[in-house]
């Protein structure tokens, strides 16, 4: 197992396991991940660095260095009880470890480094300040939406599975208005899964690390209460699932992001569900209730558009109503009637509200001078809504480019060349500067009068002009200069050196200017120094800025921490006695190797300080005391905590055999810096391989021409085969071995092999995946007897056969008998062969997807394929669907059948009692009166008590039916009358089955002990649902706690402090992981 971590900040929690920023590692934890030093992903190599989370002891997420120079994040995921194949496409290794998904380090440090620390939708939500834009909700929702659409479109049609608040990222960037610009990723495909079609469900489930032979172990309901579509816990699954759990993410973002963690999301979200859907959104009090739930901000667009619609209705017989709405909102005008377009009243009414209505008027009224002068004195941009003519006016566009200069955008070309014009209208608004012509931008008075009027204008001067002395000084002189230089220090910290002193005392200016590049904490003015904030800022983004720091933080042991926390190289500029501080060293050296080399020259030399560095950051080793790296003893300690300190040791103990051995271990990168005689050493380059299969890459030439040696390292790791000598790549039995290792193994082969039929080494592949025929060569793909063989084993390898073969009767007959899904690859001509459809719907009922329409509509098909797959209605023809034989047969296979048949059929009491036998829930389809009837709503709640939520209100207060619902299942409590929620009886079987019910219990019997003792001991988590009183009981809460640890959260705070309970938990978590681990 490996060892527990330092919890630093949650990074978002996954559907199987939590992921967690890492602060601190442990040597166990490196020493179980070394041996996955390097590995490829998708033909790219990557060397592992460093932690970066540890989420579980089965799961690790790494910094990794790539081939191509840049660092990415890698999720490792360690293989348990065999449910990830050794052939998985990611690549597996023989160590029991498998390569996840990955992403750019970049991404995540942008994650790390933004506001809200490590942060996803769950924590953006939560600590939100204010409110929420619904525009931001919006960019949120489009950007999931797209990446969504992007798995759903891949080939093999992705499911995400577990789309929730805390597995959308969210980085952002703030923006001059009171709402920010979004970016949101979609994360945490561990559990994602494919299906053959966007519109099928799946119900066994294909996780896309799964093979065909393990997919079973699979539950198709994986992921995380509240999110999980209705689908998913009826046994099946596609795409629109992740749609549904989109939708409830959503809600939560919208409504529920406030709550307090202690309320289940998926009570919640139900609730919230449950409210909105009643709630009639055609009524405009109805929404402002919404928004105001939500605490959202009021889009006020939104309210525009409902009022824009009711406008739309009345206008067009009621001139009273459209002047009185175009008074309180110009932008109403945009509803009005045509025939009120002309209308000079309305136009000029709506135009003194809002200038932009001019947009709406009249063609005869946009000439109208009056009209569009009273415009553009309300919003200057109108001047593009009015009449040519009118923009040639010097008055009019004058007036516009006074209240809005980029209005000059509009003006006729003529007046943008007129000097006198432009010089009049850079004085009005500098910033009209930017639509002159381009010859008056280099006409240096008509520059200087519009940096005088505004200093931004000087973005817009010629570029001759921007190095002019006095336009310059006369820019930053204006309103603008703060925004200018904040601009200039956002995008280049050092820019702070050159600005004004008063900025550099500027707290707001100079925390801005460190973020952004530290050293710019160089030209702080003194009196900022000594700002803690502003020094650590430094700090983090350079480490050397600490030089400049006040003496007194330099001393002081706890800034000095936070600051070496932040960046190792700050110990290099801290006081002389804090260098040989044990533990701040250790945090610097932690943070960055190559601080180990500014600490005190003791410590350099402490043999014991030095191994705990060493344990820290391997790399360490560089920079100890020379007699260390020559003592022979301390090398092989340290390289048994990271092989790669063995870099660094002396050249002498390069020839150490035991040294060299025990850091291959480690990292088989060490192998490169072993002395030339033992990487010819075959116990040496063996252990290498077995810790990453290129390390053959660094053995001596001798041992890749080794016959015997490369068979046994491909027998340890069949990948091992690309650095093998060209002749041995050609070697049948080396192949064969490398293959059955690792199927990848093969496209390291020499060419003449990979078309080998003799072999069949290609075979040998696809018997462990069949997706392997994909790679292998064309001509094999078109080679009738050597596919042949592989539909024999695999139908699904149609999908790879050549396209001839899927013309093939013969063949594909032989496919379908295998799998009947195989005929979706079949060629259209045989989708119509009665022969083999009818043996692919043998195999598989639902086969009949992909059958020819005419067959479809086949009595004889349909009724073969829903005895095999009641589900194969869905694909029948309408016509069929009405057929009481073909139905009666469709639902004795699978209840749930009955979705699928036609709305008369679901009137017919004999079909509906085989379809609830089989599958309660089929009462969900069954029709209205049938769902008041006793007898069948008795037998649905004993096939399943959740049943009960589709009876009839009536039967819902019937006290036998709720008996047999609640002894079924305890939780269908829920769906009883309130008058049977307080029956004794009925409550005390709920609660035995299953003692959460007792979150549907009244009020009145929470109270009631022999109930709540009952429901404690059942499920100790009940207590949460117990009245307070018996909270504060602590013979109950001991009981609780017997039952389940965590029940102890829902205590009274009096009795959470209590030493029995607190013992009592201690010992029931001691048991739990005992429990544990002897399973394991």
């Amino acid at each position: 197992m490996l060892a527990p971590q330092k919890r630093v900040s949650d990074f978002g929690d996954g559907g199987q396991i939590d992921q967690v920023q890492v602060e601190e590692t442990t040597p166990n934890l490196i020493t179980s991940i070394i041996r996955l030093k390097q590995f490829r992903i998708k033909g790219r190599s990557f060397e592992f660095q460093e932690v970066f989370e540890n989420p579980k002891s089965d799961t690790l997420v790494c910094k990794c260095l790539g081939d191509d120079g840049y660092e990415y994040v890698v999720k490792i995921v360690k293989l348990i009880d065999g449910i990830f194949p050794s052939n998985d496409l990611n690549g597996t290794y023989s160590d029991g470890y498998q390569v996840g998904e990955w992403r750019f380090a970049a991404t995540v440090k942008k994650l790390f480094d933004s506001k809200y620390r490590g942060m996803d939708m769950k924590k953006y939500g939560k600590n939100k300040s204010g409110k929420l834009f619904l525009c931001e909700a919006l960019q949120i929702l489009i950007r999931i939406a797209n990446a969504l659409c992007r798995l759903h479109e891949h080939k093999h049609n992705i499911i995400h599975s577990d789309i929730k608040p805390a597995n959308i990222f969210i980085s952002f960037e703030p923006t001059i208005y009171s709402f920010d610009v979004i970016d949101a990723a979609l994360g945490d495909l561990g559990i994602a899964r494919t299906v053959s079609s966007k519109s099928q469900p799946i119900y066994s489930s294909t996780n896309i690390f799964s093979t065909p032979d393990t997919a079973d172990t699979y539950l198709t309901h994986h992921g995380t209460c509240g999110y999980i579509a209705p689908e998913c816990f009826k046994g099946e699954q596609c795409v629109l699932s992740d749609v549904w759990s989109l939708g409830r993410a959503m809600l939560w973002l919208l409504f529920a992001r406030k709550i307090d963690e202690t309320q289940s999301h998926a009570e919640v979200l139900m609730k919230l569900q449950e409210d909105i859907q009643k709630i009639d959104l055609l009524d405009d009090n109805n929404i402002l209730e919404l928004i105001e739930r939500g605490n959202l901000e009021k889009d006020v667009t939104l309210l525009c558009v409902l009022q824009g619609v009711s406008l739309h209705l009345l206008s067009k017989d009621n001139r009273e109503v459209v002047l009185e709405a175009v008074k309180q909102d110009g932008l109403a005008f945009k509803y009005a009637d045509k025939s009120l377009r002309k209308d000079r009243e309305i136009v000029l009414e709506a135009i003194k509200q809002n200038g932009r209505a001019l947009e709406y008027a009249d063609e005869s009224l946009r000439k109208d001078r009056e009209i569009v002068l009273e415009a553009i004195k309300q919003y200057g941009f109108a001047l593009g809504y009015a009449d040519e003519s009118l923009r040639k006016d010097r008055e009019i566009v004058l007036e516009a480019i006074k209240q809005y200069g980029f209005a000059l955008k509009y003006v006729d070309e003529s007046l943008r060349k007129d000097r006198e014009f432009v010089l009049e209208a850079v004085k009005q608004n500098g910033f009209a500067l930017k639509y002159v012509d381009e010859s008056l931008r280099k006409d240096r008075e008509i520059v200087l009068e519009a940096v005088k009027q505004n200093g931004c204008a000087l973005e817009d001067a010629d570029e001759s002009l921007r190095k002019d002395r006095e336009i310059v000084l006369e820019a930053v002189k204006q309103n603008g200069y703060r925004e200018i230089v904040l601009e200039a220090v956002k995008q280049n910290g050092r820019a702070l050196e050159y600005v004004d002193e008063s900025l550099r005392k500027n707290r707001e200016f100079v925390l801005e200017a460190v973020k952004q590049n530290g050293f710019a904490f160089k030209y702080v003015d003194e009196s900022l120094r000594k700002d803690r904030e502003i020094v650590l800022e430094a700090v983090k983004q350079n480490g050397f800025a600490f030089k400049y720091a006040d003496e007194s933080l330099r001393k002081d042991k706890q800034f000095v921490l936070e600051a070496v926390k932040q960046n190792g190289f700050a110990l290099k500029y801290v006081d002389e006695s804090l260098r040989k501080d044990k533990e701040i060293v250790l945090e610097a050296v932690k943070q960055n190797r190559r601080a180990l080399e500014d600490a005190d020259e003791s410590l350099r030399k402490d043999r014991e300080f030095v191994l705990e560095a060493i344990k820290q950051n391997g790399f360490a080793l560089k920079y100890v005391d020379e007699s260390l790296r020559k003592d022979r003893e301390f090398v092989l300690e340290a390289v048994k905590q990271t092989g790669f300190a063995f870099k660094y040791a002396d050249e002498s103990l390069r020839k150490d055999k035991e040294i060299v051995l025990e850091a291959v271990k480690q990292n088989r990168r060490a192998l490169e810096d072993a002395d030339e005689s033992l990487r010819k050493d075959r116990e040496i380059v063996l252990e290498a391989i077995k810790q990453n299969r290129r390390a053959l890459e660094d053995a001596d030439e001798s041992l890749r021409k080794d016959r015997e040696f490369v068979l046994e390292a491909v027998k340890q790791n069949g990948c091992a085969l690309e650095d093998a000598d060209e002749s041995l790549r050609k070697d049948k039995e080396i192949v064969l071995e490398a293959v059955k290792q690792n199927r990848r193994a093969l496209e390291y082969a020499d060419e003449s092999l990979r078309k080998d039929r003799e072999l069949q080494i290609v075979l040998a592949v696809i018997k462990q995946n069949i997706s392997a025929l994909e790679d292998a060569d064309e001509l094999l793909r078109k080679d009738r007897e050597f596919v042949l063989e592989a539909v024999k084993q695999n139908g699904c390898a149609l999908e790879y056969a050549d396209n001839s073969l899927r013309k093939d009767k013969e063949f594909v007959l032989e496919a379908v008998k295998q799998n009947g899904r195989a005929l979706e690859d079949a060629d259209n001509s045989l989708r119509k062969d009665r022969e083999i459809v009818l043996e692919a719907i043998k195999q598989n009922g639902r086969a009949l997807a992909y059958a020819d329409n005419s067959l479809r509509k086949d009595k004889e098909f349909v009724l073969e394929a829903v005895k095999q797959n009641g589900f194969a209605l869905e694909y029948a023809d309408e016509l069929l669907r009405k057929d009481r034989e073909i139905v009666l047969e469709a639902v004795k296979q699978n209840g749930r059948a009955l979705e699928y048949a036609d709305n008369s059929l679901r009137k017919d009491r004999e079909i509906v009692l085989e379809a609830i036998k089989q599958y309660g829930f089929a009462l969900e389809y069954a029709d209205e009166l049938l769902r008041k009837d006793r007898e069948i709503v008795l037998e649905a709640v004993k096939q399943n008590g959740f049943a009960l939520e589709d009876a009839d209100e009536s039967l819902r207060k019937d006290k036998e039916i709720i008996l047999e619902a609640v002894k079924q299942t305890g939780c269908a409590l829920e769906y009883a009358d309130e008058l049977l929620r307080k029956d004794r009886e009925i409550v005390l079987e709920a609660i035995k089955q299953n003692g959460c019910a007792l979150k549907y219990v009244d009020e009145s019997l929470r109270k009631d002990k022999e109930i709540i003792l009952e429901a404690v001991k059942q499920t100790g988590c009940a207590l949460k649902y117990a009245d307070e009183s018996l909270r504060k009981d602590k013979e109950f809460v001991l009981e609780a706690v017997k039952q389940n640890r965590r029940a102890l959260e829902y205590a009274d705070e009096s009795l959470r402090k209590d030493r029995e309970l607190y013992w009592k938990q201690l010992n029931k978590m001691a048991a739990d992981y005992k429990g544990f681990f002897e399973r394991k």
